[in-house]
């Protein structure tokens, strides 16, 4: 009789996914959630400054911003529709009951605008994709949870694939507030030594807690999928390793736009992968006998992990400041820009007509966007590749190697749902929103987790592998199985909004 160890490796393996379409449909309770937010805050008084720290009000939280997602990939996983519908329904229905539209407190315009302002739909994108990532990690491990969402084996899409991937592309996103800080500043340079010196010290965290994983998997006799990564590596060696990496790409990324690499890297990986003559056989059939094999998921994945990292950033350089600067389609803006910017100055004629000259006025038009227009450019351009490299490639998409369909189908997600949750916030808010507070604009659950992301997700890991050291998941029925699910959300969401009152910010 097989062990519990080797019953929950098998739960978890030789898995095929499912399809994108459902993918997309069970996440959209992502956006639903936010969308339902935006309405009870500016069309009833539930949200009013009264019941701001209420129990009440913070369940409410709770229940919108994680049972959602939570009974989505679970109990609603073939009807996610109709859990749409059921979400949405009460709240139009309690406008009518609470009716009144509310007009969101307004902040005077500041002469000086803020560099980075903090952006509400950005918040509740990464926060969505967190909390749903949270949840499916210890879900994947009970039988409520679908075997089509969990991990493929080598070929195919699934809930969980994206999320790793996702995990990584908002990552890439978030970094790029400290290179435009850094451009920002009146000594921006710095030499590369230093530079790699800074990113090393950054990636020190990471791959601790990768070693405590390896360690403690390793000593507890926790279940293994060895295929996922190999036997040493993990995804916090994955995140670790990114921050060197880029610093060695600095002297081209410094010159060549961010996202004209990362889909070069993943270009050039894929044509490694489908015209070397051992490569692909190697990665999935090869034995594993030194360090190197042993691991060659996890090394030769973080190829397609750094080209999504790459395209995350690249995002950036137009979400981030909400002012159009030259080219933020491909570049961060320059020390020159962002000052025009606090002062909200404009090129004088003769440097227009230089730049015209020199670049093209369509060119520059093209490529100087606002957020709205640059997502959906990057829309067309992901979602055109995935469908190309879906229609017309001999390989599909593998997580496990993290290909170029992985990369693209991953960044094509994120830009839509981006796009989601920016229309979002300008439907209820308004075009031009920036008078209105960004407290205004986004819940306290979503806030707490934004600011605590990472060592919420990290405490995520280990209340996951408590769990599993104490109960048989796999033999749980269905309400016990969702109990757990739900206490264990209420928990980690508890903390997180503790930590956000106690103002306690733990950076990893």
């Amino acid at each position: 009789m097989s062990s519990l160890k080797e019953r929950k490796e098998e739960f978890v393996s030789n898995l095929n996914g499912g399809t994108t379409p459902e993918i997309y449909a069970v996440t959209t309770v992502a956006l639903t959630a936010y969308f339902i937010w935006c309405l009870l805050k500016t069309r009833t008084r539930l949200y009013s400054k009264d019941n701001a720290t209420s129990a009440g009000l913070t369940l409410v939280d709770f229940a919108i911003n994680w049972l959602g997602l939570l009974l989505s990939i679970t109990t609603y996983n073939k009807t996610p529709l109709y859990l749409n519908l059921l979400l949405l329904l009460p709240a139009i229905a309690y406008t009518f009951v609470d009716g009144t539209k509310t007009a969101p407190a307004k902040a005077s315009i500041k002469s000086t605008p803020e560099l980075l302002p903090k952006k509400a739909f950005l918040t509740a994108y990464r926060s969505g994709m967190i909390v749903i990532t949270n949840v499916a990690i210890l879900a994947v491990d009970f039988g409520v949870f679908p075997r089509r969402f969990a991990k493929v084996e080598t070929w195919g899409t699934s809930l969980m694939d994206l999320g790793v991937g996702s995990f990584v592309f908002s990552m890439g996103l978030a970094t790029s507030r400290s290179i435009i800080k850094l451009n920002a500043s009146p000594n921006n340079s710095i030499s590369f030594t230093s530079n790699f010196v800074e990113a090393i010290k950054s990636s020190v965290p990471l791959l601790v807690l990768g070693t405590i994983r390896l360690v403690s998997v390793k000593n507890l006799e926790y279940q293994e999928h060895t295929s996922e990564y190999g036997i040493h590596w993990n995804f916090f060696f994955t995140l670790g390793f990114l921050p060197p990496f880029m610093a060695l790409l600095e002297p081209i990324i410094a010159y060549v736009p961010r996202i004209v690499v990362a889909l070069g890297i993943g270009y050039v990986y894929e044509l490694l992968l489908a015209n070397h003559p051992t490569l692909l056989k190697f990665i999935i059939l090869g034995e594993r006998t030194d360090l190197f094999s042993a691991n060659k998921e996890g090394i030769f994945s973080f190829i397609g992990y750094l080209s999504i990292y790459l395209s995350g950033q690249s995002l950036g350089w137009f979400l981030l400041t909400g002012y159009k600067t030259p080219h933020n389609l491909l570049r961060p803006p320059t020390a020159v820009e962002l000052a025009n910017y606090k002062t909200k100055a404009t090129p004088s004629k003769q440097a227009k007509q230089k730049l015209t000259v020199r670049l093209g006025q369509k060119w520059l038009k093209l490529t100087t966007v606002s957020p709205i227009n640059g997502l959906i450019i990057m829309n067309i351009v992901f979602h055109g590749m995935s469908y190309y490299l879906d229609n017309h490639y001999n390989y599909g998409v593998s997580r496990r190697m993290a290909n170029l369909p992985y990369v693209v189908w991953v960044n094509a997600y994120n830009a839509t749902f981006l796009l989601g949750f920016v229309l979002i916030e300008k439907v209820f808010f308004g075009l031009n929103n920036e008078a209105i507070p960004y407290e205004e604009k986004v819940s306290e659950n979503l806030e707490s987790i934004n600011r605590n992301g990472l060592a919420i997700f990290l405490l995520a890991n280990l209340a996951t592998g408590m769990v599993n050291m104490s109960v048989n998941t796999l033999d749980c029925d269905r309400w016990i199985s969702m109990l757990i699910l739900v206490a264990y959300s209420l928990f980690l969401s508890s903390l997180s909004i503790v930590l956000l009152r106690k103002k306690i910010f733990i950076k990893v």
